[in-house]
């Protein structure tokens, strides 16, 4: 499991040890003055603010899969879908961008549950990771 993932992690102390990365990172910043960009997605609420009628629609309308239409329609109906994060994780680390320490690690991102903290150097950075993120959700949803 990535370290990025530690939040979600069974053996861990969950949003505990990634609040500790988290204030690492940002003391590792603020003693080099570097730069640190950063955003939260909590894409649990994105799934779940659009009307689930909507999305049923949206996905009939991109010819999802019947079988699959019918078991996420279910699925709506008991729990909350989500993501699974092992391709979020491997497509932000793999985007290249991210928050480099001291140590020369790269951090580009943590997971809390249904929350992910990204990290990068600037500001269009960001909006990469972002746009990134957003474009693996809909791979996940729609294919």
């Amino acid at each position: 499991m990535s370290r990025a993932q530690k939040g979600i992690g069974n053996n861990t102390r969950g949003a505990k040890d990634q609040l500790l990365v988290d204030r690492a990172i940002t003391q590792d910043c603020r003693t080099r003055h570097t730069n640190l960009c950063t955003a939260w997605t909590d894409y649990k609420k994105a799934y779940e603010s659009m009307l689930h009628t909507w999305i049923l629609e949206c996905l009939k309308l991109y010819n999802l899969n019947r079988t699959l239409r019918e078991f996420i329609q279910n699925s709506m109906k008991l729990v909350t879908l989500e993501a699974n994060s092992k391709p979020i994780a491997r497509i932000i680390t793999k985007s290249g961008y991210g928050c480099q320490l001291r140590s020369g690690t790269t951090i580009s991102h943590l997971l809390y549950m249904d929350d992910i903290k990204l990290y990068a150097k600037n500001e269009r950075d960001t909006d990469c990771l972002i746009h990134s993120l957003s474009l693996t959700f809909y791979r996940l949803f729609l294919h």
